[in-house]
């Protein structure tokens, strides 16, 4: 991220990285194409049940350098909203 961009330039590049990780991710998980995942699916219809949802939590804790709560996954369905709430609590953790 440069540091010529704006605060909301920054998050919205940081969406975008977390958004395409967490793409990468169930893709990874459930051999299909990433053009095949789509950000407004429920995470569950492809296939992600509670123990990958655990694994998937713990990747993500170690990729975003935070603790994510595993019931984030269930309780904000797809992966926009995930994507959206992580960048936000990022964010504001900076501020």
């Amino acid at each position: 991220m440069s540091a010529g961009l704006s605060r909301s330039e920054r998050d919205n590049d940081r969406l975008n990285e977390i958004r395409d990780w967490l793409i990468a991710a169930v893709a990874e998980r459930t051999r299909l194409g990433r053009a095949e995942i789509r950000i407004d699916e429920p995470i569950y219809r492809y296939g992600i049940d509670s123990l990958e949802r655990v694994n998937l939590t713990y990747q993500l804790e170690c990729w975003i350098g935070f603790e994510v709560n595993e019931s984030i996954l269930a309780d904000l369905e797809t992966i926009a909203q995930v994507a959206a709430h992580l960048a936000q609590v990022e964010s504001v953790g900076k501020r």
